[in-house]
């Protein structure tokens, strides 16, 4: 079976609606990678088997993060791990926030997403935030977040911002669909990066920092 990280996310979502017990931040994401890499020649029903085994909760608290993150890790590690997978980028189901290294606190997390779904209600426009320490499978931020935009445009995945942190590169950046750079021109975005994110970043304050990007990316869709 040839690897479709789209319907690998398909697949993994339906363990979710059975009995669950792991808790997600425990989940061992090389070990499951790869007892998955040794059914890929075979069906997905022995790939949900194995999936359904974990028996990984996920709850509803912040659940779109939790979610979005178990898919980003496992799919991350899948493509290290399992040349057979043809691994080329990542897909997501909800398009709101991925904490794949744990920056905000659940608290906070709910904060970002309130101000995200405002975003989206009140101005047509979705924003993805995400934060890693690398970006594999690409080599910079650049190719990562491109290939975000592009892989999960869907019905599903209507995204016009990406904002990508990563705390080990020390690295911040924007990526805007065709449609939104008639609005978000890259410099107005670099002038959010250099006056809002930066100086904020610099002081460890990440939560505010996003917190006062989305509230200018905001403002601006109203003028």
């Amino acid at each position: 079976m040839i690897f479709s990280s789209l319907k690998f996310v398909l697949i993994t979502a339906s363990i979710f609606w059975c009995g669950i017990s792991n808790v997600l931040g425990q989940v061992d994401y090389k070990s499951l990678s790869l007892k998955l890499c040794e059914h890929f020649a075979n069906s997905d029903s022995a790939i949900i088997a194995i999936l359904k085994d974990e028996q990984i909760e996920i709850g509803s608290k912040n659940y779109h993060n939790k979610f979005n993150t178990f898919q980003f890790l496992l799919q991350k590690e899948t493509g290290l791990n399992c040349p057979q997978s043809n691994f080329k980028g990542y897909n997501l189901l909800y398009p709101d926030i991925v904490d794949t290294d744990s920056t905000f606190t659940d608290a906070e997390l709910e904060k970002i997403v309130e101000q995200l779904n405002k975003l989206k209600s009140n101005n047509g426009l979705e924003l993805l935030v995400i934060t890693t320490n690398d970006y594999y499978p690409f080599e910079d931020k650049e190719g990562f977040s491109f290939d975000f935009l592009y892989r999960n445009k869907n019905e599903k995945f209507k995204n016009h911002i990406i904002l990508v942190v990563n705390k080990s590169k020390r690295e911040v950046s924007f990526s805007t669909t065709q449609q939104a750079m008639a609005v978000f021109t890259e410099q107005y975005l670099q002038a959010i990066i250099d006056e809002v994110l930066i100086p904020e970043f610099k002081q460890s304050n990440y939560y505010s920092a996003v917190t006062m990007a989305i509230e200018e990316i905001s403002k601006r869709t109203k003028n």
